[in-house]
């Protein structure tokens, strides 16, 4: 059993990890740089404690008329009272680093629900503060009262007047009401009983009003009849402050900023034109997929020994041979290409090459890719002569390919590309149909599977002449580099002369894509 999936399977998360942060780490580090930079710089607004100072003052109304249901009108028209600009600016001259802006927003009256009393608060900087606040507005109410005495009752009387005008219709309208169920003889129902309460309240109602207009109307020029305090000392209640945030804010910026990258990794993540390694998104992009092929380690010296450890090769051979005996027909030529160069070609064509002679095939292995010919190297091969003289002959009709074979092991033949120095458009002009159709043909011949590591689609423009001639083409597509525009356009360029390829996924690891 091979150990190199093994070791994968170990390592897997760390490479995972350490490849995540060697794209992104800049990034998020970036950002949550940006974000601690951003809490430093920012003003600190700091709000101290304050105090409120409250007094509770007492509309005189009659006994009763606090807790009856409706308006308190005498009790309303003093809320909107206090805090009215003219009786503001009688305490400017005792505040006179305040604003009349500012005075607005520090006092505030309440009408107590239910009762005829209004809350007047204040709030200063310190208990004394809010106090003081709070008995100069109230003097200053009683100041104002005292100059407007007439003009404020006569307000408070029309106030008055209007809510007795609408509870006497209310209680006409309920006596109405009564009368017919009386004449219905429906005096015991429930409706009877509860317009009866109604009305007894609604009378009750209208002679608490009555009374107030005759107080109002007794007082005469006695301005301090009308307002009275429940209690003479205000009472004084701390009201939190807004401490420095800095400090918190220092802590948790480099956490925001690591949230927000991590966001705009995923939004970039989503469009990203590189290969989706998502079951689903895959098989949209990759159609035909039919291996993983895991990033190899720095292979060096060991690099031939350990291709032919790579497993998903031998599951890529065993999938090719049973795609062959289920359209009953012979795979004898597989080219093995890419949309660009560096994706993994001559990895791929050099670890199925092993994987068919470890089975018992004769397999010759070609090298037919200029651009970047590797397996002279890998097998230590000499480069005079090879693919690019074979190509020639073969257009000029002289058969010469055995002599470029070099044997490397039971069952195992290369061809390496040749000398490229003179010929360096020499791909390009022999990847003819009738120097192609020659070559292949007299490779059959010589071997049982054929592999050609054929050039980048992208890059040689008469790259799939070696389709036409293959039977079957796969597509090498690296899922770290690749991207999806460059794989569709290369399956296109397959699918224009009819040929659908297999696709190899290369440099990933097969545990996280399944």
């Amino acid at each position: 059993m091979s150990t190199y999936p093994m070791h994968v399977s170990r390592s897997i998360w760390l490479a995972i990890i350490t490849k995540f942060l060697l794209r992104w780490g800049w990034f998020i580090a970036l950002a949550m740089l940006i974000a601690t930079l951003s809490s430093l710089f920012l003003p600190d607004i700091v709000i101290p404690a304050s105090y409120q100072a409250t007094l509770l003052i007492v509309s005189p109304l009659p006994s009763g008329f606090g807790t009856m249901p409706g308006q308190n009108s005498s009790a309303l028209f003093y809320t909107n009272f206090f805090i009215s600009p003219a009786t503001l600016k009688l305490v400017l001259p005792k505040h006179k680093g305040l604003q009349l802006s500012d005075l607005e927003a520090l006092v505030t009256t309440t009408q107590v629900t239910g009762a005829n009393v209004i809350q007047l608060s204040a709030i200063g900087a310190s208990p004394q503060d809010a106090i003081n606040l709070d008995n100069d507005v109230y003097s200053a109410i009683l100041s104002e009262i005292g100059l407007k005495h007439s003009s404020i009752a006569t307000q408070i009387s029309s106030a008055l007047t209007t809510e007795l005008q609408q509870s006497r219709s209310d209680a006409q309208n309920t006596y109405d009401t009564l009368q017919s169920l009386e004449a219905a003889h429906l005096t015991f129902t429930s409706e009877y009983i509860q317009l009866s309460s109604l009305y007894r309240e609604q009378q009750q109602r209208i002679s608490a009003i009555n009374k107030q207009l005759a107080l109002l109307a007794h007082q005469g020029a006695n301005s301090n009849g009308i307002l009275k305090l429940a209690s003479s000392t205000p009472s004084v209640t701390t009201v939190p402050g807004y401490p420095s945030t800095r400090t918190q804010r220092l802590l948790l910026s480099p956490l925001i900023g690591l949230i927000m990258a991590l966001g705009g990794i995923m939004l970039a993540s989503m469009f990203s034109q590189s290969i989706p390694l998502q079951k689903k998104k895959r098989r949209v992009v990759l159609p035909r997929l039919a291996a993983s092929i895991p990033e190899l380690p720095d292979l060096g010296e060991q690099r031939l020994q350990a291709l032919k450890q790579v497993a998903p090769c031998h599951s890529l051979l065993r999938h090719l041979r049973y795609q062959a005996n289920e359209h009953e027909r012979a795979w004898q030529v597989i080219t093995i290409t890419g949309p660009h160069g560096r994706e993994g070609k001559s990895v791929v064509a050099t670890c199925l090459a092993l994987a068919a002679a470890q089975d018992g095939l004769r397999t010759l292995l070609i090298d037919a890719n200029p651009q970047r010919p590797v397996l002279h190297a890998w097998f230590s091969l000499p480069n005079a002569d090879g693919t690019l003289e074979a190509l020639s002959n073969s257009a000029n009709g002289i058969a010469s390919t055995a002599r470029s074979f070099s044997v490397i092991e039971n069952n195992l033949s290369v061809m390496p590309i040749g000398n490229t120095q003179p010929m360096t458009s020499a791909l390009s002009e022999t990847l003819r149909v009738d120097g192609l159709e020659a070559f292949i043909s007299n490779l059959r011949s010589q071997a049982e599977l054929i592999i050609i590591d054929g050039p980048s689609l992208l890059s040689e423009a008469n790259a799939t002449h070696l389709a036409l001639f293959s039977d079957v083409v796969l597509l090498v597509v690296d899922a770290q580099r690749s991207q999806s525009p460059n794989v569709a356009e290369a399956q296109q360029l397959l699918a224009n002369i009819g040929v659908s390829p297999f696709i190899v996924l290369n440099r990933v690891y097969p545990e996280i894509v399944e």
